[in-house]
């Protein structure tokens, strides 16, 4: 596997090699065993969040008749109740809690971002990502990656807030899950999953 990331480095004239797939969380461990330079850095976004942003694109998959990408059926979509909420915390913490135990392990290796903090300081949590892979940046290229990066460009000119149920970028901000969710529904899903909420400070 050395030997793959190096001929990739080699073959694209880059210093760093990296790979953003989701399920790449299952393998923290074999990845930082198997590749002694690597280095995790693990994003994580507040798991209601993310449970009522995975509910939107699936009502989508079913309105566009694509029920078989769906991982919860039509019943459970279009209602909250708390055994919904426990399969979301199932579904949101369980690559987390591998995070949590290869930092434990690795701690020099593995780094933590929240969606919140990048959100809110972009550019510093950018600059601090590069310096830790040892790449040099300037200000130009930060506000290149900021803008390019945006909610503005990926979404075509709109605004965070502003809602399109129809778009993979539907709104981009953070805590719509308090727009949806009761507050018993809240803790209970939060004490689902204490371990964790509390390691990413939710």
């Amino acid at each position: 596997m050395q030997q793959i990331t190096n001929e990739l480095g080699a073959l694209w004239k880059a210093k760093v090699v990296g790979d953003r797939s989701p399920g790449n969380t299952a393998h923290y461990e074999d990845f930082l065993q198997l590749l002694p330079e690597s280095f995790v850095l693990h994003i994580v976004r507040h798991p209601l969040d993310v449970f009522i942003s995975r509910l939107h694109h699936e009502r989508m998959l079913w309105m566009r008749n694509a029920p078989h990408l769906c991982n919860f059926p039509i019943s459970l979509i279009e209602s909250f109740d708390h055994h919904l909420m426990h399969q979301a915390e199932k579904d949101s913490f369980i690559y987390h809690r591998s995070n949590l135990k290869v930092r434990k392990f690795y701690p020099d290796r593995v780094a933590l971002l929240r969606y919140e903090d990048l959100t809110k300081n972009f550019k510093s949590c950018i600059e601090a990502i590069f310096n830790r892979l040892g790449l040099r940046t300037s200000k130009q290229m930060l506000e290149r990656i900021a803008r390019d990066s945006s909610f503005q460009v990926l979404s075509a000119g709109r605004d965070p807030g502003l809602e399109d149920k129809s778009s993979f970028f539907r709104k981009g901000t953070s805590g719509d899950h308090l727009e949806y969710l009761s507050n018993d529904l809240i803790k209970y899903a939060m004490e689902c999953a204490s371990d964790c909420a509390s390691a990413f400070n939710y």
